[in-house]
């Protein structure tokens, strides 16, 4: 009988530049990513597996709040509390600080991070105890959430597996994801390292084809000598053996014990706290984040929009609809929409009333074309421990969405200026208005409620 050979072959797809460095970003993915032919990739982070270029996952909320229950007062202590301010404090540094405001305005060489390869250090005291640094632990977590993935995990991965014309052969379809701050290509370099993969499944050896893998997964390596592999901030909460149906033969990571980050130890010639992230978290948030990175998302379902305040006498609330300055009296109170005019009927046949269209309040624009949210601010908010709640924290601030865009005859961008709300409070009388003025953005401010 004839022996049907079983050979795993491995196509690579996308081919970055050699000298570069980049990012990979995190987010759901479809069903049919994760899987293909009953083979499972080994993509089981929890949140989600590597995107492609716009079809990433991100924060849009300027403002976010954290807090300590009793549970990790009682067990951490006030040190544990600061070793998690700490890691905060470097990514609120990172979006803002005294050279830039805002991540569109970052410069890589300018602003310390275009060498910043490796910004790790070793407690040997720490690792002879196996103990863990809870600040970098968290702040990997906090990198993770706010859309970037392992890049020694996630640069190279099966996307699909196609067979032979006998059925004889299984070709795994390879995707490169790890993309470049600069120029957005693919590349297989990481904070100056790089890595090639090497194909790991549960086939049981044999001769012929005999089984099936049931899971198969692109595995990074590198023969860097350089000591700057691993390093990747985002790769921090895979230390140990994370969300992985295989035994990594190299961790993705350089976290463990006695091991944390520090701009205190910056490659790249500054040593602010912001500069604990490596050049390649800094290039994936600032991809990320910028102002000029326009993508269709919706707002968090705890955003609502403000609504300004009626301090009219409940007999006057009739005639002004919705309760905004910008009405106009309405004895009937339906259109909101009329004003007088100076005839009384002494000349017949002129109007005594001009109607104008009703004006509702601007609606909440949800799913839109939205730029990168530029600044964030994570917030410490107090806990109770004696009814065991958050204190809620309501913050205002300013939504931007294009509205609509077009080109003139001659090839140039031409904007459709489009009646936007904005609202404000007066500094003395504490009264909340409304004024319209023209933009080709919408706007209006909203609040989170977490």
């Amino acid at each position: 009988m004839k022996k049907l050979v079983f050979a795993l072959c491995c196509v690579a797809g996308l081919v970055g530049a050699p000298n570069a460095r980049a990012f990979v970003m995190i987010g759901p993915m479809d069903p049919s990513e994760v899987s293909s032919g009953g083979i499972d990739f080994n993509y089981t982070d929890d949140l989600g597996g590597p995107k492609d270029l716009k079809t990433f996952y991100r924060l849009n909320t300027p403002m976010l709040t954290y807090a300590f229950d009793a549970s990790f007062m009682q067990y951490f202590g006030l040190e544990g509390r600061e070793a998690v301010k700490e890691a905060f404090t470097i990514v609120n540094d990172f979006f803002e600080n005294d050279d830039y405001s805002g991540v569109s305005a970052l410069d890589y060489t300018k602003h310390g991070f275009r060498s910043n390869y490796n910004t790790t250090w070793q407690n040997r005291t720490a690792k002879e105890a196996g103990i863990i640094d809870i600040k970098s632990l968290v702040l990997g977590m906090v990198i993770n959430q706010l859309g970037l993935g392992n890049p020694h995990r996630y640069a190279f991965g099966a996307r699909s597996i196609t067979t032979n014309s006998t059925g004889t052969q299984l070709n795994f379809n390879v995707r490169l994801r790890n993309f470049d701050p600069i120029t957005f290509k693919p590349t297989p370099v990481i904070n100056g390292v790089t890595y090639s993969y090497r194909l790991i499944h549960d086939a049981p050896p044999s001769a012929g084809f005999t089984t099936a893998p049931s899971f198969a997964d692109m595995e990074e390596f590198t023969t860097d000598t350089s000591g700057n592999a691993w390093t990747s901030v985002a790769g921090i909460v895979d230390a140990f053996y994370g969300n992985t149906a295989i035994y990594w033969t190299d961790q993705p990571t350089l976290f463990g014990f006695g091991i944390f980050y520090s701009g205190k130890y910056a490659m790249g010639g500054q040593y602010k706290p912001r500069h604990a992230l490596t050049y390649d978290d800094a290039g994936g948030l600032h991809y990320l984040y910028r102002k000029g990175n326009i993508v269709y998302e919706n707002l968090d379902p705890n955003v609502a929009l403000i609504i300004p305040a009626n301090f009219l006498p409940t007999y006057a609330i009739a005639v002004f609809p919705n309760g905004s300055p910008r009405q106009y009296p309405d004895p009937s109170g339906v259109s909101g929409a009329y004003i007088p005019r100076r005839n009384t009927g002494i000349v017949p046949g002129l109007p005594i009333t001009s109607s104008l269209p009703a004006q509702a309040p601007a609606a909440l624009v949800d799913v839109a074309l939205r730029g990168g949210i530029d600044k964030m601010t994570f917030i410490e908010q107090p806990f109770r421990f004696l009814s065991g709640h958050y204190l809620y924290r309501h913050q205002p601030y300013l939504d931007r969405s294009v509205r609509e865009h077009q080109r003139s005859k001659c090839g140039r961008p031409k904007q459709h200026y489009t009646g936007c709300l904005r609202l404000h409070r007066h500094p003395h009388t504490g009264v909340v208005r409304a004024n319209s003025w023209p933009g080709h953005f919408s706007a209006g401010h909203y609040f989170c409620g977490r």
